[in-house]
């Protein structure tokens, strides 16, 4: 069982490298494909765009299906489909038809994560999800450290079109060699998730999950920091910071060696306190983490904006590359695994699912919209929208009640609450019998520093 299991998490490892390239390989091109043409930046702007609604509405689905059915075979038919409109996209000429072949692109390889999410938390423990999960999704940034490399080397051989040509042939020759390789999920455990997820007011519930929409929403904005950076950040150092071509590619490649180190230091660290039980339930466990990862990205957000010039160095230009590659992957590695342990198992696929249709709204404010607002403005003044977002998601986690995952799921209970038929202990010596209970979030550290407060000034409060 351990050797299949390797074998299948191998394959995804695979996979979703070579779909993450093959999805990020027109943005690869993309100086090459405008010089030769000579395409504007709303019809960049259009493509990019294309791809991200199309991914949004994918991912959406396809959450859905992964509880229904095979994830095998979504993972397979995705990179096949995704492959082949990647074939198809670098033989148009049309701007127009490339948004069509390209929103198939994302249609196609949005269902592959939410399915391999499913199969990770079939196969792992709750204290090795988070590790699991972490180093799949590093095959991101090994694609995006490798592929600019390759994809610039077959330029100069055979031009821009053949190399996504060749890409999209080789994601169809993984996808049938998938299908192999990764094991099917138990027959039993479908026809239960089947009868499960027939249970049309447990799916209504999940719209009011405590904390789930918060989460959502800081997904949404680490999202559009993450692709407006890979896509536009190279263009703004080179045109607006005066820094050299070869400065603003260790840019890039920093970033994407910190999203490597964050998303594995993430996962393991939120591991780590879950098994220690650092505090109680695994959701508040990985919020702490993401809390500080939020920090640090806003903090490299505004070294990015203010601190970069054309006298800048290039170790400078390269840390806070790291900084903000460490951070936003490091989050976004943990955003999936939240959502999916905020509900059942079996409706762990549609979690997924929506937390990541609010992060492919993120890929789409990346696009048209963030260009619209460099049009009407300027390239500081976009960037800096994108701090001011950071910034209010870091403080509506500190509202009450907001971000609190301390209730229940099943039970709609909080955990702390007591059980009706547990016989009451006599409260302490000059107490009035009531005892205010520590925030069951991490996020309200302001109103416990409060109550702390509190019980030091009255001293009639044990800590338990």
């Amino acid at each position: 069982m351990f050797t299949r299991r390797a074998v299948g998490y191998a394959s995804l490892y695979l996979v979703y490298t070579v779909l993450v390239y093959v999805r990020r390989s027109f943005t690869y091109v993309l100086p090459a494909a405008v010089e030769s043409d000579s395409l504007d930046d709303n019809q960049l702007g259009l493509i990019m765009s294309s791809q991200a609604f199309a991914k949004a509405g994918s991912k959406f689905v396809s959450g859905i299906l992964a509880d229904l059915c095979q994830p095998r075979l979504l993972i397979a038919g995705g990179l096949g489909v995704a492959g082949l409109a990647t074939v198809a996209f670098a033989l148009c000429e049309s701007p127009l038809l490339m948004a069509v072949w390209w929103f198939m692109n994302g249609l196609a390889g949005g269902v592959i994560w939410p399915a391999c999410g499913v199969l990770l938390k079939s196969w792992f423990p709750a204290e090795q999800f988070g590790t699991a999960w972490s180093v799949l999704s590093t095959s991101m940034n090994v694609a995006g450290t490798v592929g600019p490399l390759f994809t610039a080397y077959m330029i100069t051989i055979s031009g821009w079109r053949h190399c996504m040509f060749l890409g999209g042939v080789v994601a169809m020759v993984i996808a049938a060699f998938c299908l192999l390789t990764i094991p099917s999920m138990d027959a039993d455990r479908d026809q239960a998730k089947v009868q499960k997820s027939n249970k049309v007011e447990s799916r209504l519930r999940l719209l009011g999950l405590p904390g789930f929409l918060g989460t959502c929403l800081s997904y949404c904005v680490v999202t559009l920091v993450q692709y407006a950076t890979l896509q536009w950040g190279q263009l703004f150092l080179v045109k607006h910071r005066g820094q050299m071509l070869v400065t603003s590619g260790a840019f890039l490649s920093s970033l994407e060696v910190g999203g490597i180190i964050g998303s594995i230091l993430a996962g393991y660290a939120s591991d780590y306190l879950i098994s220690k039980k650092f505090y109680r339930g695994r959701v508040r466990c990985r919020l702490l983490v993401v809390m500080w990862l939020e920090l640090l990205l806003a903090l490299s957000l505004y070294l990015f904006i203010f601190q970069i010039s054309p006298d800048s160095s290039k170790l400078l230009t390269s840390s806070i590359g790291f900084g903000i590659g460490f951070s936003v992957y490091g989050s976004i590695s943990l955003f999936g695994v939240i959502a999916m342990e905020s509900a059942p198992d079996h409706l762990s696929g549609t979690t997924h699912a929506i937390s990541s249709l609010f992060a492919s709204g993120g890929q789409v404010l990346a696009g048209l919209p963030f260009t619209l607002v460099v049009e009407m403005s300027d390239w500081d003044s976009a960037f800096l929208l994108q701090l001011t977002l950071i910034v209010t998601m870091l403080d509506m986690f500190t509202i009450p009640n907001k971000l609190n995952f301390g209730k229940d799921w099943v039970s709609g209970r909080k955990p702390a609450e007591r059980n009706q038929n547990t016989p009451r202990t006599k409260p302490p010596r000059g107490s009035t019998g009531t005892r205010p209970s520590l925030s069951e979030s991490p996020w309200q550290w302001a109103n416990d520093g409060k109550m702390i407060w509190l019980r030091l000034q009255n001293s009639r409060y044990r800590f338990a």
